[in-house]
C-alpha cells in the first residue's frame, strides 16, 4: 500500500460548512477544520485553546453591557440591568456608580448608542434620547434627557386621528390717523415686509392685503383668507396649511404720511403639524456622530427618515437649505418600506434597514449638506436590529434573516457590496443578538469580532485581510452568553449559568492567564482550604495550584478543601477545547480521493506552551524522561506522536482539551496508508 505524509501547518479558513466534506479542490479544504470548539485562531495559521473569563462581579438579572471608552486610561462598561445601570471601572474591574432609569429589561436590547467624548447618548424608539455623562469623579455618573434647541424639533403633519386639530390665526389690523385712499403702506409678517399697499377702506382692499401675504417667502401658497371686518379694519386669517402661532404682523407708512397700522391678535392658531418626535410618534431609534453632526434614523412613525442636527450644534434639528451647516431631514428613495435598524458612520454614512444598504453618496471632499444629500441604495439583503461594528475599513452586519454576517466595504466606482463573511460556516450563525470586535494589539493577535448567537453560544470570527486570514470558531460555556462589550481591548461578557438550582447573571472579563469560565485567582491562599467561591455553589471546579492541575473538587457552602496546601491557586468551571480537521483524504495518481478506505499510522502534532492534549481520545503524556515526579510538568514545545490504528474510509484527526492550562497546536502531520 503507497504511503503518504501529509501536513496541515495552517487553520486559517476555520470551521468548514459539511456541505465543503467533498470540496478537496479548493484551499480552504486543506486550511479549514470541521469543528472549532472554544478555540481561537491566530494569525500565524495556528489554533489555541481560548482564554477562560475571569469572575468580576454578579448582576442583578438579564443585563445588556456598552462599553464607554475616555482613554485608554480612562475606560467604563456600563451594566444596563432593568431601570438600572451599574457602573464598571474597567482598569480596576470595580463597581463605581449607580444610575437610575426607566428603560425595562424587555428593551435594553432595543437600545442605541454613540459616544462623543466623554459623554454617550441613548436612543430608543419609546423614550426621549438620553445623555450619560460623567463628573469629576467615578462616583458622579449622570443620566439627562435631551434638552433639543427651541423650536428644532423638525414638524410633520401626519394626518391621522392622532393628529392635533388646526386652529386659525385671526390677526386684526386698524388703520387710523389721516389713512385715506392712496396712502402707501407695507406689512411685516415675521421679520419679512411685503410690497407697497396703496390703502382703500373698501372691501376689495381685502383682496389687495391677501396677495401680497401669499407672495411672501414665508407664507403657503393657500390658507390665508382677508375680511374687511369695519370701515377701517381687516380681519387677516390663517388656516389650512397656514394654521400655526404666528408672531404679530407690523405695519408702518412709507409715503410720509401720519397715521398708524395698529395690529392685534383676535385668535392663536395652532397648526395640524406636530413634532417628529414625541412619546405620542416615538422617538429616533439609532443615532451616530458624523462630520460633526449627531445623526438619527428612524422612528416609530417615521420609519424610513434620517435627520441631521446643525453641524456642532448636536441638538438642533431645524431643516433649511440656506446654508450648509443647517439641519437635515431625509426619507429614504425606496420601492419598499423597509424600517431602519442602524445608523453608521464610518468613511461614508451608512443606513442600514429592513430591506437593503444604504450609503449617503458624497464627492472625495465635500461635506454632506441640506443641499446636497442623497442616500443611495448599494445592496438589498436587509439588517437585522443588531448594532453593526467596523474592522479592518469595512462595516460588519448581520443579515435580516439571522443566518448571516457580511461586511459593507467599498470597491472601485464608489460602489458599495456586502459580500458574506459567513458562508463557510453558516451554521455557525444562530441569530445573533450582539456584534463586538476586538482589534489586534500584537503580532500575536489578529482582529475578533465577536457574535452573540441568540442560542447563548458565540461564533468567533478571526481576520487578517492582508494575510487571508478569515476563521470562524463557536465558544461555549456552562449557560449562555447573552451580552458582549469591548472596552479598548478588554472583552467582557454576561453570562446566563444555573448555581445551586438559581438562575444567576455574571459579569466575567476574558483573561489570558485564565483557563477556566467564572475564575477566581488567589495569589496567596496559603492553605488548603479556598473561599471566597459562593458564586459557584454546588458546581464542580476545576484548579491549578502552584501552576500544577489539582483534583476536581466540588463548591459547598462557598469553599472547597483541596488535598494539598498551596501558596497560589486558580479556580473556575470547565470548558472542553475540540478541534476536528476534515476527512483525511489519499493522494493519488489519479489525484485526492476520498472514496477508498486508509489507515493514519501516526499523528505528529508540532505543540506551543501545551499541556494536557488529548488525540483521537489517547493523552500525550506530559512528563518526559527522566522528568521528576515531584515536580509540575512544564508547557511542552515541540513535537509528540502518536500511533492511530484502522482503516476506514472517513478518517479525521480529533484532538480534546480539558485540562485548566494552555494549548496551542501549530500543525498536524499524517503518515497515511492507503
Amino acid at each position: 500500500m503507497p504511503k503518504t505524509y501529509q501536513l496541515q501547518s495552517s487553520f486559517n479558513n476555520g470551521v468548514l460548512d459539511e456541505t465543503m466534506r467533498a470540496r478537496l479542490d479548493t484551499q480552504q479544504y486543506f486550511q479549514g477544520v470541521e469543528q472549532a470548539d472554544n478555540i481561537k485562531f491566530i494569525p500565524q495559521g495556528g489554533a489555541r485553546r481560548r482564554e477562560g473569563f475571569k469572575f468580576i462581579t454578579a448582576l442583578d438579572g438579564a443585563c445588556r453591557i456598552i462599553p464607554l471608552v475616555m482613554s485608554s486610561e480612562q475606560r467604563y462598561v456600563l451594566a444596563f440591568t432593568n431601570n438600572k445601570i451599574s457602573v464598571l471601572r474597567a482598569d480596576t474591574d470595580i463597581l463605581v456608580d449607580t444610575i437610575v432609569t426607566t428603560y425595562t429589561q424587555a428593551q435594553l436590547f432595543e437600545l442605541d448608542f454613540a459616544q462623543s467624548g466623554d459623554d454617550m447618548l441613548l436612543t430608543h424608539p419609546l423614550h426621549i434620547p438620553r445623555i450619560i455623562t460623567k463628573g469629576a469623579t467615578d462616583a458622579d455618573f449622570t443620566i439627562v434627557d435631551v434638552a433639543f434647541t427651541n423650536d428644532s424639533i423638525p414638524e410633520n403633519d401626519f394626518n391621522d386621528s392622532q393628529s392635533p386639530t388646526a386652529v386659525q390665526e385671526i390677526q386684526r389690523l386698524t388703520f387710523s390717523g389721516s389713512f385715506a385712499a392712496g396712502a402707501g403702506y407695507k406689512l411685516n409678517l415675521e421679520s419679512i415686509d411685503t410690497e407697497t399697499l396703496t390703502y382703500s377702506d373698501n372691501s376689495s382692499h381685502a383682496a389687495d392685503i391677501r396677495d401680497v401675504l401669499l407672495d411672501l417667502v414665508n407664507t403657503p401658497d393657500t390658507g390665508i383668507t382677508v375680511t374687511r371686518a369695519t370701515t377701517n379694519t381687516f380681519d387677516v386669517r390663517f388656516s389650512g396649511t397656514a394654521a400655526k402661532n404666528w408672531r404679530q404682523m407690523s405695519g408702518r407708512r412709507i409715503d410720509g404720511g401720519s397715521g398708524s397700522v395698529a395690529v392685534s391678535t383676535i385668535q392663536h392658531g395652532s397648526p395640524r403639524t406636530e413634532p417628529v418626535w414625541s412619546n405620542t410618534r416615538g422617538w429616533p431609534k439609532t443615532c451616530t456622530f458624523h462630520e460633526g453632526r449627531l445623526w438619527f434614523g428612524g422612528s416609530q412613525a417615521l420609519p424610513t427618515t434620517v435627520w441631521g442636527s446643525f453641524v456642532n450644534s448636536y441638538f438642533n434639528f431645524a431643516f433649511g437649505r440656506s446654508r450648509d451647516d443647517q439641519g437635515i431631514q431625509y426619507s429614504l428613495q425606496t420601492d419598499q418600506n423597509n424600517k431602519i435598524t442602524a445608523i453608521y458612520s464610518s468613511t461614508t454614512l451608512q443606513v442600514f434597514t429592513t430591506g437593503g444598504e444604504f450609503v449617503v453618496f458624497q464627492n472625495e471632499f465635500d461635506p454632506i449638506t441640506p443641499a446636497n444629500i442623497r442616500i443611495l441604495n448599494h445592496t438589498r439583503y436587509g439588517t437585522a436590529a443588531v448594532k453593526p461594528t467596523d474592522i479592518e475599513g469595512s462595516v460588519t452586519f448581520v443579515q435580516r434573516t439571522g443566518k448571516a454576517i457580511r461586511e459593507m466595504f467599498t470597491e472601485q466606482g464608489r460602489k458599495f457590496t456586502a459580500p458574506s463573511i459567513s458562508y463557510l460556516a453558516p451554521s455557525l450563525i444562530r441569530d445573533p443578538i450582539e456584534l463586538d470586535a476586538v482589534r489586534g494589539t500584537s503580532s500575536e493577535d489578529a482582529n475578533y469580532i465577536h457574535a452573540v448567537n441568540s442560542d447563548g453560544t458565540m461564533a468567533v470570527f478571526n481576520t487578517l485581510k492582508d494575510q487571508n486570514v478569515s476563521a470562524w470558531s463557536i465558544w461555549n460555556t456552562d449557560g449562555d452568553y447573552t451580552s458582549i462589550a469591548v472596552a479598548f481591548s478588554d472583552l467582557y461578557m454576561v453570562c446566563k449559568r444555573v448555581v445551586n438550582g438559581a438562575t444567576v447573571y455574571y459579569l466575567e472579563k476574558g483573561d489570558k492567564d485564565f483557563y477556566t469560565d467564572s475564575s477566581i485567582y488567589n495569589p496567596a491562599v496559603n492553605s488548603n482550604v479556598v473561599t471566597g467561591l459562593a458564586h459557584l455553589e454546588g458546581k464542580t471546579v476545576k484548579v491549578v495550584g502552584d501552576g500544577a492541575v489539582l483534583l476536581d473538587r466540588v463548591v459547598a457552602s462557598g469553599q472547597i478543601t483541596l488535598e494539598r496546601s498551596v501558596v497560589s491557586v486558580r479556580i473556575g468551571l470547565e470548558y472542553d477545547a475540540t478541534l476536528k480537521t476534515m476527512p483525511i483524504s489519499q493522494e493519488t495518481g489519479a489525484g485526492r480521493n476520498l472514496a477508498q478506505e486508509i489507515r493514519v499510522n501516526k499523528v505528529t502534532l508540532e505543540l506551543s506552551n501545551s499541556l494536557g492534549v488529548i488525540v483521537n481520545g489517547n493523552r500525550l503524556p506530559d512528563r518526559r524522561v527522566g522528568d521528576p515526579f515531584d515536580t509540575v510538568p512544564a508547557p511542552f514545545t515541540g513535537r509528540k506522536d502518536t500511533p492511530i490504528l484502522g482503516w476506514a474510509k472517513t478518517q479525521q484527526i480529533t484532538i480534546n482539551h480539558t485540562d485548566p492550562v494552555g494549548m496551542t497546536i501549530l500543525g498536524i502531520a499524517l503518515e497515511v496508508n492507503g
